[in-house]
């Protein structure tokens, strides 16, 4: 969700608000869970990709939320995963990390957070593995498919005994044309009057 909510065009009202909700709620569960959110954002391990999300949250669009209730995301992270995450700011002209990159040092901050997901990551692979031993197969049907077999079975016949005394009951026309069905072969070709057929007779 929190990725989702990064890759929004535009990032509204209602996108922000639950960029909110969500980073509050993460900040708010236990380590192991904060730290599988971010590993699972990093794409299985990748401290680029996971780089790319953490820049995108600590630059999270605020502007339709009111200024007193705007999250310092760099301030959140860092207390909740004891991992110091920096401001733009600080390394803008005048910042106290001026002469610094921005970048190397969310880098940094990535990579640590990925070392710290070790535990995170055994769980999900000891959950995602499961060896289960399947039934063996049965030689006999159960009695219900049986009694479904046999009732289908019959529905057939009863259906092909009406179909032959509905044709019966029509004459040999139809009697000729379903021995032609029945062989695959062209049916005979309709009979007209020729002196209905002939203009002005």
């Amino acid at each position: 969700l929190l990725q989702s909510g990064l890759a929004a065009v535009p990032q509204g009202r209602q996108v922000q608000q639950n960029q909110r909700m969500l980073l509050e709620l993460l900040v708010s569960q236990p380590p192991l869970f904060q730290r599988g959110v971010l590993y699972e954002l990093s794409n299985n391990g990748s401290t680029r990709v996971l780089s790319n999300h953490l820049l995108a949250l600590l630059d999270l669009k605020q502007d339709a939320v009111r200024p007193q209730s705007r999250l310092d995301v760099a301030d959140l992270l860092t207390t909740a995963l004891g991992v110091q995450l920096p401001r733009r700011a600080d390394f803008m002209a005048g910042g106290s990390h001026a002469s610094n990159s921005y970048i190397l040092f969310v880098h940094r901050a990535a990579k640590q957070v990925l070392e710290e997901c070790a535990p995170y990551v055994a769980l999900k692979y000891w959950l995602q593995q499961a060896e289960v031993t399947l039934p063996s197969l049965r030689g006999d049907l159960m009695p219900s498919v049986e009694r479904a077999l046999r009732e289908a079975m019959q529905a057939i016949e009863d259906a092909d005994a009406a179909g032959q005394a509905w044709l019966r009951g029509r004459g040999p026309v139809w009697s000729e044309w379903q021995s032609v069905l029945d062989s695959g072969v062209e049916g005979p070709t309709p009979r007209h009057d020729s002196a209905a057929s002939t203009p002005g007779s």
